[in-house]
């Protein structure tokens, strides 16, 4: 069945994420208690099951107003959610595409945020710049596989056939750059070089920790 394409002109119930980073492309599990939160996912969920996906400035702030949230993040769908005995929601996402919250629509009921967005768009630099830092990156996802045995083959396989540069930035961070800010900072850059630049310092990174 094909994809649904994103009404950018309706509103969206926003989750804010503590310590992850959704990127486009990519399931995660989410397991979402806070009331805010859980309202938030319900509507959505009740709705065309679409919402905004956006990583807190900091983990620790515990009812984060607009000002903690980071203003780019993705938009999902949400596959399915389940509803747990403590009154929490765990939840099967999938990242669609990079958005940016443009502002904060005013409700009624404070009882969850909901953001208008826009999408995140980006550059088409010349092709053999692309195709370059592309080959070097992957030429860092061989290097890694190498030195950390729990990376799968067949991700790498995946990565090695993802022709589009973007969907290939996207699915190596989701899977192999661990740091949330990294994430973020990959997530949230516009041009294209930038972000097989980005991703060639997180992965750098990862190298160096793996052999250590």
């Amino acid at each position: 069945m094909a994809q649904a394409v994103i009404d950018w002109n309706r509103s969206l119930p926003l989750l804010p994420l503590r310590d992850i980073v959704v990127l486009p492309g990519a399931s995660a599990s989410l397991f979402v208690g806070r009331p805010r939160s859980v309202a938030a996912l319900e509507s959505a969920f009740a709705g065309e099951r679409r919402m905004m996906l956006a990583t807190q400035k900091l983990a620790t702030v515990n009812d984060p107003v607009p000002a903690d949230i980071h203003d780019v993040g993705c938009v999902a769908r949400i596959v399915q959610i389940m509803r747990l005995p403590d009154g929490a929601v765990k939840a099967l996402v999938e990242g669609e595409e990079r958005a940016r919250i443009e502002g904060y629509v005013a409700r009624a009921e404070d009882d969850f945020f909901e953001v208008r967005v826009v999408p995140l768009l980006t550059d088409t630099p010349p092709a053999a710049v692309v195709l370059a830092l592309r080959q070097s990156a992957f030429r860092l996802v061989e290097q890694l596989a190498r030195v950390n045995e729990n990376i799968p083959a067949e991700l790498v396989a995946t990565l090695a056939g993802t022709d589009d540069p973007g969907h290939f930035c996207d699915r190596a961070a989701a899977n192999l750059v661990g740091r949330v800010e990294q994430k973020q900072a990959l997530l949230a850059a516009g041009p294209l070089r930038e972000r097989l630049e980005l991703l060639a310092d997180a992965l750098q990174g990862e190298i160096e920790v793996a052999q250590i």
